[in-house]
């Protein structure tokens, strides 16, 4: 789930200013310039609505009520999916160019998150091997850009019959809890051809609370 760019100083002003200058640097055509401007200020308002929704801690309210019904059922399968192993559902609501980042840092695509960490999960939960015995999403919150939706949460897990060991991936381990552990996700899901699909999601280990002193 960079910097500001900071004004040129007078002397580069003045160096744009001069004849030289304005024959090293044609004019841009506005149409192409206008076009920019409005990516660069989408970009923005979308990362400083992230802000916003990180920050916020005045509830715990799930304020996604308001999302497209087809969005909020692609998100309660996809919950179900993760609960039952469903590999076809899940590789369904993926885009094509989709990338995930763990809680240790590690970027992946969605092949290599597919092999290397769903489909061996999914096997063990089909076979009985494996079992989430708790998934609660909370905190949930959602904006939304058009076709465009950021949701943010926490999720609570907690299963039993195997280990995420890094470097191996899921190993069986019958008898042995996996948590309990909460994890703060973000996720992008875009809308494509009238279907809604998950794009990105970077999942981190929220800091502890500060001692009191």
């Amino acid at each position: 789930m960079g910097g500001v760019m900071e004004p040129p100083n007078m002397c580069e002003q003045r160096n744009r200013s001069s004849p030289s200058a304005l024959r090293e640097h044609p004019r841009r055509h506005p149409l192409r310039t206008g076009r920019r401007l409005r990516g660069l200020v989408f970009v923005l308002l979308a990362l400083g609505a992230t802000n916003r929704i990180v920050s916020a801690q005045e509830t715990k309210a799930d304020d996604t009520a308001t999302l497209e019904p087809e969005l909020k059922a692609a998100m309660a399968a996809r919950e179900k999916a993760n609960r039952e192993g469903d590999t076809a559902l899940i590789e369904a609501q993926m885009a094509d160019e989709y990338v995930q980042t763990d809680i240790g840092g590690r970027v992946q695509t969605r092949s290599e998150w597919l092999a290397s960490y769903f489909k061996p999960l999914a096997e063990m939960i089909r076979a009985g091997d494996f079992q989430w015995k708790v998934w609660e999403e909370t905190d949930v919150r959602a904006r939304s850009f058009r076709d465009t939706v950021i949701v943010v949460g926490k999720l609570r897990l907690e299963g039993e019959g195997a280990a995420f060991v890094p470097g191996r991936d899921w190993v069986k381990a019958p008898g042995s809890r996996l948590g309990p552990t909460t994890l703060s996700f973000t996720r992008v899901w875009i809308k494509r051809d009238g279907k809604w699909l998950l794009a990105a999601i970077h999942n981190s280990v929220p800091p502890p609370p500060p001692a009191s002193k």
